[in-house]
């Protein structure tokens, strides 16, 4: 069933506008209400005809794959590395995680915007397959970003950056989610950049009721990735899962947090941002207004945001990063 239309439309920005009336106009079903995760991956990682304009971004770096040895006794993890063309002696390394809630999405469906930031900032960019719910629950996700990181560490020289080349982490959604957890967890990390990141798994905010339906991602698409990520409902309490019940921060590196104003996650980002500022983490925002969840991820359709918001990623990887 098509997304019913905002009453706040006209309001919102043009970007969200087209996006909104385009799916409005769609006969697709909505990826929640397929019969099976299989179909629901099929419908998000096939061709999009909401990005129908044939945006096709020509990419200048290139692109290797690598295998990271898994630690959990499974199959190993394939990555996708991106460097620039020409590559500075001492590139910035980012480690990135696709978004998709931890059941849908993958390197291929947030390609563009990786070879985009390559490009804009110089920088080598790793992108993570990790496993997905709900064939792999909760915390596999975690446990494959962690060992993607460290693996990263580790063979800097070997994917072109040099050993004083620093590292970091970023992703979209769930992907920030992983991004924002591992900081916690993982000593050296330069900085991390956090997209509309999940910080809360319980839900329930403001924003939750505010932008639950018409906004494109919806609070019970939020809920239908719980229920086939964790165990349990008491999983998304974790502070793994939720890092925004983290006791600590003090000793995060900087972070950056890209907003989108009518999102069902702005209200947790926000208060995320918050503890890291009031932790002493030198933190930095940037809030899109009139946008919604999915921005990042249709770099054809929000062309002036996703310009704005690689602009500002580029400018506190120099911050950073160098």
């Amino acid at each position: 069933m098509p997304l019913p239309l905002p009453d706040d439309l006209a309001s919102l920005h043009p970007e969200t506008q087209a996006l909104l009336l385009a799916e409005a106009k769609s006969d697709q079903i909505s990826y929640e209400d397929a019969a099976t995760v299989e179909e629901a991956r099929i419908l998000v990682e096939g061709d999009d005809p909401l990005d129908s304009d044939g945006y096709v971004y020509q990419f200048r770096g290139e692109r290797l794959e690598y295998t990271v040895p898994s630690t959990q006794g499974e199959a190993d993890l394939p990555v996708w590395v991106y460097r620039p063309v020409p590559c500075p002696p001492k590139p910035t390394i980012l480690v990135y995680f696709h978004g998709g809630g931890f059941v849908i999405g993958n390197r291929k469906t947030h390609e563009i915007g990786v070879k985009i930031l390559t490009d804009l900032a110089a920088c080598i960019m790793v992108s993570v397959e990790y496993r997905r719910a709900p064939e792999h629950k909760f915390p596999a996700a975690f446990d494959d970003a962690e060992t993607a990181v460290k693996w990263v560490f580790a063979n800097k020289e070997l994917i072109g950056g040099s050993k004083d080349s620093k590292v970091g982490v970023m992703g979209d959604s769930a992907g920030g989610n992983l991004s924002a957890s591992l900081a916690h967890d993982i000593p050296g990390l330069a900085l991390q950049i956090l997209i509309c990141p999940v910080t809360d798994w319980r839900g329930g905010t403001e924003s939750y009721k505010k932008f639950a339906t018409g906004y494109f991602m919806s609070a019970k698409q939020m809920e239908w990735f719980a229920n086939h990520t964790f165990n349990s409902v008491s999983e998304r309490s974790h502070p793994l899962a939720s890092p925004l019940l983290r006791e600590k921060f003090n000793h995060l590196p900087p972070a950056l947090y890209i907003a989108a104003s009518h999102d069902v996650l702005i209200d947790e980002g926000m208060a995320y941002a918050k503890k890291l500022k009031d932790a002493g983490v030198p933190v930095e925002v940037l809030c899109l207004q009139g946008v919604t969840h999915v921005f990042f991820n249709l770099p054809g359709i929000f062309k002036e945001n996703h310009k704005l918001a690689c602009e500002k990623i580029k400018q506190f990887i120099s911050t950073y990063g160098q």
